[in-house]
């Protein structure tokens, strides 16, 4: 009896506080998920910066690369093929800056140009029109037509139409067209014929094609596909 009475005494006399301590309810559900998730890293971010300026220049140039140019060894000598590409041009004039957009066309058979047509909207941001080069001509005394080893065409001596908006503004006005390397194609007009309308200065774009052509019938009974 005396034990048991010692030990009811000491139970009583212990302050309430040292047993309750450390007596905190368990969390709750809730609280368990906003822990956990307050334990897991943060998402990392799945978006991708964008490529360097080198990369994106790279990636235009490659875009706007020739993209149907025959080997030079079926082409040097040649007097009778095919070229077309885009033109994409900036002329500086006191008039502001204009920038050309279109498309031109080449046919050659025979050494001799069968067909050369240009069709361009000009714009310098704040008015627009068109320019069109067709009928082009070329004089009697011009050497024949080829291409060099270089992919180089040379077409001097002759004249075509200057139209815009869709009507021939000048006639017959001498012009020049090269080819640089079988990729840059640059036309110029006479100056001074053309009122001085395009400055001074020659049109330039990009060759997309250049193959050889046949407008001539083949051996047993072969027909060209694509004339000159």
């Amino acid at each position: 009896m005396l034990i048991i009475s010692s030990v009811f005494f000491l139970l009583s006399t212990t302050p309430l506080s040292i047993l309750t301590v450390n007596a905190q309810p368990p969390p709750t559900y809730g609280q368990q998920q906003q822990q956990q998730i307050g334990q897991q890293p943060p998402p990392q971010s799945t978006q991708t910066s964008p490529p360097p300026l080198a990369q994106q220049n790279t990636t235009q140039l490659n875009q706007s690369a020739p993209q149907q140019i025959a080997p030079l060894n079926q082409l040097v000598g040649s007097e009778d093929f095919a070229a077309s590409g885009t033109i994409n041009s900036t002329l500086y004039t006191t008039n502001g800056n204009w920038e050309a957009i279109g498309i031109w066309t080449l046919s050659v058979s025979e050494g001799e140009v069968t067909s050369f047509d240009t069709d361009m909207a000009w714009n310098n941001g704040t008015s627009a029109h068109t320019h069109e080069f067709h009928n082009f001509e070329m004089d009697e005394d011009s050497d024949d037509i080829s291409i060099d080893s270089e992919g180089g065409i040379t077409i001097e001596g002759g004249v075509m139409d200057v139209g815009t908006n869709g009507v021939v503004s000048w006639q017959d006005i001498p012009a020049e067209i090269l080819i640089e390397a079988g990729r840059i194609i640059t036309v110029s007009v006479d100056h001074e014929e053309t009122n001085n309308h395009f400055g001074g200065q020659s049109v330039h774009g990009i060759v997309t094609s250049l193959t050889p052509c046949s407008a001539s019938p083949g051996a047993n009974m072969q027909i060209p596909t694509g004339g000159c």
